[in-house]
């Protein structure tokens, strides 16, 4: 049997589970030799998660890589390391509405096609003609 159909991150080579207080002993003499700061074999798991966030991967893709049972756990755990995408999520909208592509990092070729052949400006000034 391999050791993805165990969903382990570390195997010996026939596939059996490592004993995790070695893999543990392991990764801090790891750390210790690099001359980083005690931390956590855990810790990782963690950052991994919050660098994938920050970099802007869907929250559904972290919630399975971390093996989390749904995509609100993720979002619970790990939502404060976004805190930029209420905003982010509102350059769009702003877009949309006032015809305005003056958002730096963001512009209009980005928008859904639907958003891009029309502004709402536009769409409403139809409705009153």
């Amino acid at each position: 049997m391999s050791a993805s159909k165990h969903d382990l991150v570390f195997a010996r080579l026939d596939s059996r589970p490592h004993d995790p207080d070695v893999i543990t002993q392991q990764f801090e003499t790891a750390t210790r030799r690099a001359g980083m700061k005690r931390i956590r074999l855990h810790d990782c798991r963690h950052t991994h998660a919050s660098l994938l966030l920050e970099a802007g991967v869907h929250p559904k893709v972290v919630q399975e890589r971390l093996g989390h049972s749904s995509v609100m756990v993720t979002l619970d755990r790990y939502f404060h390391v976004v805190p930029n995408m209420q905003a982010d999520a509102a350059i769009p909208i702003r877009m949309v509405v006032d015809g305005s592509d003056r958002d730096a990092g963001f512009r209009r070729n980005q928008l859904p096609m639907a958003c891009q052949k029309t502004t709402w400006k536009r769409w409403i000034a139809g409705w009153s003609a």
